[in-house]
């Protein structure tokens, strides 16, 4: 009886779908976005479990500090303009490590694109914030840690 190949852990993902993009490439034009959008709702197969994103209700957006740009990339988001919310996540994260908001929805809006590597990367650095660091509030830990098994499926 043949044995069945052992696949590595890219190799399952590409199995389910692991698309490389490189979401830092500048869009060009409104057919390039609608790709762009197309990819962020088609990357994900409707019988997995769904991923959870933070909302706006969590953030204090006083001045341009993280929350604002956790905020702007929730708006961006909602117009389907996911170029400019990785930005504004990214830009979160850039200014504070540490923050919560930016990184999770971060991790969150990588996944949607299919760039499941880059998501599960945000979320490993947010259980060592979470647990060995203890940086943030414990109600977040089974969200955190929910969204990183969704991501290494």
């Amino acid at each position: 009886m043949p044995t069945k190949p052992i696949l590595t852990k890219q190799e399952k993902l590409d199995k389910l779908g692991n698309q490389e993009i490189d979401y830092h490439q500048p869009l060009v034009g409104a057919e390039t976005k609608e790709r762009l959008y197309a990819k962020f709702n088609e990357c994900f197969d409707p019988m997995r479990l769904k991923i959870i994103m933070l909302q706006k209700g969590l953030a204090n957006p006083f001045g341009k500090n993280p929350d604002y740009f956790f905020v702007k990339g929730l708006d961006y988001l909602n117009a389907r303009e996911v170029e400019l919310a990785i930005k504004c996540f990214e830009k979160g994260v850039h200014d504070k490590s540490t923050h919560l908001l930016c990184r999770f929805n971060l991790g969150y809006t990588l996944f949607k694109v299919g760039h499941f590597q880059a998501a599960v990367g945000h979320y490993e650095t947010l259980v060592t914030q979470c647990f060995e660091l203890n940086i943030h509030p414990h109600r977040f830990f089974p969200s955190v840690l929910y969204n990183k098994t969704v991501c290494e499926l």
